[in-house]
């Protein structure tokens, strides 16, 4: 149903072999891509399809044990899906997944995914770091809001996994799997880019413990208000602060 169909490779990946399968691609100064294409990869080595099957099934979904996943497909409204678990005869796509990190995300982002669904039911995904789980949860509640049918036929199943979720998942299929500790390595490196949410108590009290993380979300909101760092400085209480420029304003 989602327009351009992938060729499907019939030979499953070698072990021994992720990182030897990015690097050509560039995708590893793109964390998203990265742990996405991998997460592929992974499911795409013997036995590996139904790694994933568990997180699949707390939906109420029973994939096909000749299942196989897809990245980057091309749909008719030329959105590209992150991941698509496709199985059956003929194959429909039973799950889509949005993947983000860094970036922003939106309900939008998924809503348009809503008609690759094949079958009675499908899975509509948001895979998120642990850190932005509760952004993931508001965009699905935001999408059950907008779509009551399709959530109470069960048409559309709606979940929220983690990449920390993913990564136990694919441990637990795949013991002993060096390809898999090196996928859990770039989720640590990911790791990097969160900031988990600063509770009031946090943003009131001098916390060491998130003082950088303060630092970062202001750094953030002062480059995108004025287009660079504001300036620096110190006191007593505060290892920094920052000094907003004032400009004239007049008072009509």
């Amino acid at each position: 149903r989602g327009g351009m169909e992938p060729e499907v490779h019939p030979d499953p990946n070698q072990p021994h072999g992720l990182l030897a399968a990015l690097v050509p691609f560039g995708v590893l100064v793109q964390p998203e891509v990265a742990l996405t294409r991998s997460i592929w990869w992974l499911l795409g080595l013997g036995g590996g399809a139904g790694a994933l099957d568990g997180l699949v099934r707390r939906n109420g979904i029973e994939p096909d044990i000749n299942g196989y996943w897809l990245t980057e497909v091309v749909g008719k409204e030329l959105g590209r899906t992150d991941l698509e678990y496709r199985w059956g005869d003929p194959s429909e796509t039973g799950v889509v997944v949005e993947a983000k990190i860094g970036h922003v995300l939106t309900v939008e982002q998924i809503e348009g995914y809503a008609d690759r669904l094949g079958g009675d039911a499908g899975l509509l995904v948001v895979l998120v770091p642990e850190a932005r789980r509760l952004e993931g949860e508001q965009v699905i509640g935001e999408y059950r809001g907008r779509h009551p049918a399709a959530i109470r036929t069960g048409r559309v199943r709606v979940d929220v996994w983690t990449f920390d979720e993913v990564t136990s998942e694919l441990e637990a299929h795949l013991p002993g799997s060096p390809d898999v500790a090196q996928f859990k390595g770039l989720v640590q490196a990911s790791r990097a880019l969160d900031i988990f949410p600063l509770s009031q108590e946090e943003l009131m009290d001098d916390n060491p413990a998130r003082r950088e993380d303060v630092w970062r979300v202001v750094d953030s909101a002062s480059f995108g208000l004025f287009g660079r760092r504001l300036p620096m400085g110190s006191d007593s209480s505060l290892a920094q602060r920052r000094y907003v420029e004032l400009v004239p304003y007049a008072i009509g």
